[in-house]
Formats: C-alpha cells, sequence, structure tokens
C-alpha cells in the first residue's frame, strides 16, 4: 500500500517525529506508549476501537533511519501472525515536504483490507497531528 502526504514542516522536523519512537507515540492516535528495548527495536503499546469495544495488544518493532536519505523503515509482527513494514521517505519541496509511505503487510490470515483501512486512517491522523505542531523556535548562537 503506498500513501502520500503533503507536510508543511522541514524534513528534519518530520524525520525527527518518525524515527524518535517517543515523538512518534506522541502523535501517533492509537500507539500510548513506547519503551525501547535495545539494539533499534522497541515494545510498542497500542489500543484500538472496534466500535465501541477497545482492544489493546504490544508487539515489537525495529526502527531504523537513515538521515542522509530522509528515510525511516519501521518493521512489527503484531501477534506473530501479522508481518508488518513500514518505509517513510521525505521529500522537501519549495516551503513543504511530500512524506511518502509505503506499507507491506504479510499474514496467514485474510486482514489485508481491514488492515489497510485501519493503517490509512491512523497514518492521515499521524501525519495530520505532525501538521498541527509548532515549530520550536531555537536560540541565537553567538
Amino acid at each position: 500500500m503506498q500513501l502520500s502526504f503533503k507536510v508543511h514542516k522541514p524534513s528534519y522536523f518530520i524525520f525527527n517525529y518518525l524515527k524518535d519512537m517517543q515523538l512518534f507515540a506522541s502523535v501517533h492516535p492509537v500507539i500510548y506508549k513506547i519503551e525501547e528495548e535495545g539494539n533499534n527495536q522497541y515494545k510498542v503499546f497500542e489500543k484500538l476501537r472496534f466500535g465501541p469495544i477497545p482492544y489493546a495488544f504490544t508487539y515489537t518493532a525495529t526502527v531504523e533511519s537513515h538521515q542522509s536519505e530522509n528515510r525511516i523503515t519501521m518493521n512489527a509482527t503484531v501477534m506473530k501472525l501479522t508481518k508488518i513494514g513500514m518505509q517513510f521517505q521525505i521529500i522537501e519541496h519549495e516551503g513543504y515536504c511530500i512524506v511518502h509511505e509505503n506499507i507491506v503487510f504479510k499474514s496467514v490470515l485474510p486482514v489485508r483490507g481491514l488492515m489497510s483501512k485501519i493503517f490509512k486512517t491512523q497514518h492521515m491522523k499521524l501525519i495530520d497531528n505532525i501538521n498541527k505542531l509548532p515549530i520550536p523556535v531555537l536560540p541565537l548562537q553567538y
């Protein structure tokens, strides 16, 4: 699945929110906590709602960032049944950036359609949350 988002923030700002897992959790609509496990691995805590029914679960994700390429890769296996691979690529333009996202699902279950819909909704909100953040003003260095 391919998604693209226009973001009115500098690439370094977007990159930091996608690579730093604490910042990522702070803007993600369903991830409420992330714990670092070492070696680029993180324990992720999520809570989804299926109608009125909340469903919480955890999984381990691996995150690799490549700042020189403005690229972040995340891989996870959820409930030992579904492998998810995501790659974010940030492309700079004049005054804005485009975040291209490639998401791959591999599962023994027929969940691709449902997961595609969930991820599209979640990641639209994720990017919208990043778009709404103020860019911090850095003190001048003399």
